[in-house]
């Protein structure tokens, strides 16, 4: 359908579009590495979970990856010889995580409420189609 199009296609460019607030070096540097990434990485899985599974709604889907999202973040407070071997690799950083950061969860809120928007616009755009 036009709709998981649309989703796969956003799948898509937010892959380079988050790894690459990992590199940042512009203005707000520090916020876009540390947090921006984040953001985009709860609109990337509310997304792609969409994408996977159509039928639920796109809030309830943002709050399932929220709550996973936060359980990862809470799980970096526990440091085991096997994670800390995982998190010193670049893609253990980026989908584990390395340190545990309350602002995080923050961002976390946010790229969930802006992941269900996103889904819920691309589907009423393409519910006419």
């Amino acid at each position: 359908s036009e709709m998981r199009r649309r989703l796969a296609l956003t799948v898509v460019l937010l892959v380079p579009l988050g790894i690459g607030t990992k590199f940042y070096a512009g203005p707000a540097a520090g916020w876009v590495r540390g947090h921006a990434g984040g953001i985009l990485y709860v609109v990337f899985w509310t997304t792609a979970v969409a994408l996977v599974l159509p039928s639920p709604s796109p809030w309830r889907v943002a709050g399932g990856v929220f709550f996973v999202t936060c359980g990862l973040e809470f799980l970096q407070l526990w440091r085991p010889p096997t994670l800390q071997t995982i998190r010193q690799t670049f893609l253990g950083r980026v989908l584990i995580g390395a340190a545990f950061d309350w602002w995080d969860l923050v961002h976390y809120g946010a790229g969930a409420i802006l992941g269900a928007l996103l889904v819920r616009k691309t589907a009423r755009a393409t519910s006419d189609d």
